[in-house]
């Protein structure tokens, strides 16, 4: 049960961020609806099929541009590494792969060792 609940919430994650999307397009006609009356509306709608064309693409230059950015930190893999720390499975295999370097750095004096030949 806890499996499949946690299937449809990775589900209904993923979806999201393509709700995004329609959201940002939503948000840009709600901005325009709201300009309606003031110059600067009355401008942008005199211009619509320039104006917000350009405003689109500025927007998903903009989200690249962060997008960018926050590689270049390395925050996903932050984010990563503090998730991996919460996962069990992670930790027992982080477990094991010390365990099989501290057996390896004990028998490295030993020439008959099956892995270092």
């Amino acid at each position: 049960m806890l499996k499949r609940v946690i299937r449809y919430k990775v589900y209904f994650d993923r979806s999201g961020q393509y709700v995004n999307y329609g959201k940002t397009l939503l948000i840009i006609a709600m901005a325009y609806k709201l300009w309606e009356d003031d110059a600067l509306g009355i401008w942008i709608y005199d211009n619509r099929f320039l104006v917000i064309p350009i405003m689109i693409i500025a927007y998903v230059i903009l989200r690249v541009v962060i997008g960018r950015f926050d590689k270049k930190l390395g925050v996903r893999e932050l984010e990563i590494g503090e998730y991996n720390k919460t996962d069990p499975n992670l930790r027992v295999i982080l477990k094991d792969l010390q365990d099989i370097k501290q057996l390896l750095d004990d028998n490295s004096t030993d020439s008959k060792h099956p892995l270092k030949g």
